[in-house]
């Protein structure tokens, strides 16, 4: 729930694993669709009834800053593949600095434990336009990019500011 008003029409929809952005963002379209043209007579005709909800279950979200998507390899696999997916497209991607410049991420791959022992977004390989990079539990490679000349092995996609 995105806001804490009165729900005129609702419907559960199934987010799995493999969802992007996009195929949830169909996935929404397809019930929206449905859910007007069913709630539009009713809402012509002042015949409906609205639902309150619960407050315990309602949230009011403050609006996105372009910061919500830098890319923090100190996360975990699962909460990096869970942002670039939500950030991938139709939206605006996730992203890293790279030589001072913003580049844009839409799809990963995790790994799991690779090289333990090695800090934080370093990269670890680059092979055919895709990179590996390492996580605090292991290492994402990096599939679909805005990556215009690619970085090297031993580099950083991230590194804290003091």
């Amino acid at each position: 729930q995105a806001d804490s008003g009165e729900i005129l029409s609702e419907k559960r929809i199934n987010i799995l694993k493999n969802d992007n952005a996009r195929i949830l963002y169909n996935k929404v379209v397809k019930v929206a669709l449905i859910q007007i043209e069913k709630f539009f007579p009713k809402l012509k005709n002042k015949n409906y009834k609205t639902t309150k909800q619960n407050n315990k279950n309602a949230n009011n979200w403050r609006k996105r800053a372009k910061a919500d998507g830098k890319i923090d390899f100190r996360m975990i696999n699962q909460s990096i593949y869970n942002l670039v997916r939500a950030l991938s497209k139709p939206y605006v991607g996730a992203h890293v600095e790279y030589k001072k410049k913003e580049i844009k991420i839409f799809k990963i791959k995790m790994i799991k434990n690779k090289k333990t022992f090695i800090e934080s977004g370093k990269i670890l390989d680059v092979k055919k336009n895709k990179i590996l990079v390492k996580t605090y539990d292991g290492a994402i490679q990096i599939i679909n990019h805005e990556f215009k000349k690619l970085p090297k092995i031993g580099d950083y996609l991230w590194k804290i500011k003091f």
